[in-house]
């Protein structure tokens, strides 16, 4: 089994990105290069309306970096059936706060 690497995220906002990106190299090492925080940024960012047809997060990351869900980030790279279960977490980790 490959070690899991963390990528840094490439943008302020993109946490979300290279998470995903990063679980997608782990868990399927012979699509590694299949997603990366740019394109993972554009094809999702595009899905939700929130940068319109034709912007490329590779060619201009100030207008895609801005914050996003992480189970939907998943869900666009394949690898989370379910978007928003995530979402079901959220209260019990902020509940010690």
């Amino acid at each position: 089994m490959p070690d899991f690497m963390m990528q840094q995220q490439q943008e302020d906002e993109w946490c979300w990105a290279a998470v995903a990106v990063s679980i997608h190299q782990f868990l399927d090492p012979a699509k590694a290069g299949e997603w990366t925080q740019e394109t993972l940024a554009t094809a999702m960012l595009q899905k939700l309306g929130a940068i319109p047809p034709g912007i490329d997060c590779s060619e201009r990351p100030d207008l895609c970096n801005m914050p996003a869900g992480l189970d939907t980030a998943l869900s666009t790279a394949g690898n989370l059936s379910a978007p928003g279960c995530l979402q079901q977490l959220q209260p019990s980790r902020n509940s010690d706060l």
